[in-house]
């Protein structure tokens, strides 16, 4: 997401969505699963689940794997929840 002069917002968000995702043994998360290790690792810094999914979304760094089922409370409904890996050869720079 690239200002007119370049320069780009969220850097360091980004950097640490990137290493907890690549810290992650099968290298890929939920987009809740992020979150909340975010919140453990980093909790002033940490985004709110609505700019945590516009990052993720809109970042070249990441890519939509597929989907995971959530449920909600005692298993009354189920919903789809994003799960994120890394795209391979990117760099914050580019």
């Amino acid at each position: 997401m690239p200002r007119a002069d370049g320069s780009r917002r969220n850097i360091r968000t980004i950097e640490r969505i990137k290493k907890l995702i690549d810290e992650s043994e099968e290298r890929q998360l939920t987009t809740q699963q992020i979150y909340l290790k975010f919140v453990e690792r980093w909790v002033k810094g940490a985004p709110t689940m609505a700019r945590l999914g516009n990052l993720l979304a809109k970042s070249k760094e990441f890519e939509l794997i597929g989907q995971a089922i959530g449920s909600g409370v005692n298993g009354e409904y189920s919903y789809k929840i994003g799960m994120w890996g890394l795209k391979h050869e990117t760099s914050i720079d580019n």
